[in-house]
């Protein structure tokens, strides 16, 4: 019989692998254009356990390095706490350290995290259907400025006899899924070019902010300051 207090790594791991996993697989699934086959589904299982174990092997190594902070903490340095710019106390570094670690490890932080992601991701969804939408209602716009009648005579037609066009709907309907195809790539080229902007030139807390503000609170706590307001924490030699 497992204890269900004691903490076990490899069932943390594969739960990580796994949640990493299934958001990838969510994404690819239900952005492409056309149902996958059998093989589709394959290669995208395939890629999705492939991104969950990439994200784990991150995970590790990161825990790793924390570690090795642990390991290489001395004493005669301490991290000062300050809020507002006004120092508000210190803490030994080996207790930060230890402080880092404890919050790597809990698992309020992934589940806080995954929702941050999911509702990123959902933003980010929202906002290239508003864009698609936008475009595509441009083009009708256009289409009906230029060519009021003939617009006008098709689109009755379609609706009153639409297996009469059915080749015009197909055609219209090619076009609207090419234009959306466009625009998903174009989104997909700048979304990732910002996200590398940001991993380049952005504090690494930005990305992991629920570890971040749950390692401030603790910094807090151990301090013993309620101020709200911008902290920082740098190394000092003790005095």
């Amino acid at each position: 019989m497992p204890d269900l207090k004691k903490r076990h790594p490899s069932l943390g791991s594969a739960s990580f692998a796994l949640a990493t996993a299934a958001i990838v697989f969510c994404l690819v699934f239900f952005t492409r254009a056309a149902p996958p086959g059998a093989r589709g589904l394959w290669h995208i299982v395939c890629l999705s356990l492939a991104c969950g174990l990439a994200s784990e092997l991150l995970r590790l190594v990161w825990l790793h390095s924390l570690r090795r902070g642990i390991a290489a903490a001395d004493d005669r340095i301490v991290m000062k706490v300050s809020v507002n710019g006004v120092e508000v106390g210190a803490i030994p570094e080996p207790v930060y350290a230890r402080m880092r670690m404890e919050s790597a490890n809990d698992p309020r932080n992934y589940l806080a995290q995954a929702f941050t992601v999911v509702g990123a991701l959902s933003r980010h969804a929202l906002l290239a259907f508003g864009v698609t939408m936008f475009v595509i209602a441009a083009y009708f716009l256009e289409c009906f400025l230029m060519f009021p009648q003939e617009s006008t005579r098709e689109l009755v037609t379609i609706f009153a006899q639409p297996a009469a066009r059915f080749d015009h709907i197909a055609t219209l309907a090619g076009l609207l899924h090419a234009i959306a195809g466009i625009i998903a790539s174009l989104y997909g080229i700048a979304f990732f070019l910002i996200a590398g902007t940001r991993l380049l030139f952005c504090p690494p807390e930005s990305l992991l902010s629920a570890f971040h503000n749950d390692l401030l609170r603790r910094v807090r706590l151990t301090v013993g300051t309620p101020v709200s307001g911008p902290i920082s924490v740098f190394r000092a030699r003790r005095a």
